[in-house]
């Protein structure tokens, strides 16, 4: 990621010289060297942005409440026609940008803040299948999809740096929006139902992590794992 505090590598050379009038024959020839070189430490410190990329997944419980007024879908649900609670396991692309700041104490620790926002493909479908129950006259099948679409987070970070190399730990606030859809098809007291439903959902929790980041000149790059 692009640093905006470029960081200072300063090499400084110095040469000796001789005073005086002297003899050849008095002290063997002189000889010229520099003196060892200075190098200014690497510094953490200052403001930065930049970009990321990466691959995110899981799995996650779908709960589906059912509100008919007739009371035949509730019917249903209870002689174990079709399930209220479903497992989707979820994966796709992660990309985004992220900000923050980092503050160097002495030379090994760093403490700092970071947000970022990504767009993501992470998705997920469940299907489940059941063959007639009590009051089912033929099979149930019903989907469930859920969808993330972005999310963000504002995390601390805390590391240990030595030279170019940093390695930290992170974590702090995840807030994201979760898309849901629902489709189910059943034949209950041998009249065909179809039954859909959609929604949105802008959900908050917690992140947790950690990474390893290498600087370089004013750039800098990281792996890091949420």
């Amino acid at each position: 990621m692009r640093r905006s505090l470029l960081p200072l590598i300063a090499v400084i050379f110095a040469s000796s010289a001789f005073f005086g009038r002297v003899s050849a024959a008095d002290i063997p020839a002189p000889v010229y060297k520099a003196t060892p070189a200075a190098v200014v430490a690497y510094s953490w410190s200052g403001f930065y942005g930049g970009i990321h990329g990466g691959y995110g997944w899981g799995s996650d419980h779908v709960d589906i409440g059912m509100n008919d007024p007739t009371g035949v879908t509730q019917l249903v649900a209870a002689a174990g026609g079709f399930p209220l609670s479903y497992s989707v396991n979820r994966d796709g692309y992660v990309a985004g940008a992220q900000i923050g700041f980092n503050y160097q104490l002495g030379r090994q620790w760093l403490v700092g803040i970071e947000a970022d926002i990504s767009a993501t493909g992470i998705k997920g479908t469940a299907n489940d299948t059941r063959g007639p129950c009590p009051i089912c006259a033929l099979p149930n099948t019903s989907t469930v999809t859920q969808d993330m679409d972005w999310f963000g987070t504002v995390r601390g970070r805390f590391g240990y740096t030595a030279g170019q190399w940093l390695i930290y730990g992170t974590g702090g606030l995840a807030y994201g929006h979760v898309k849901y859809n629902y489709l189910q098809t059943n034949v209950p007291f041998g009249g065909a139902l179809v039954i859909a439903a959609n929604g949105t959902d802008t959900q908050t929790g917690w992140t947790a992590g950690g990474g390893v980041e290498y600087g370089m000149g004013p750039w800098s790059f990281k792996a890091e794992y949420l």
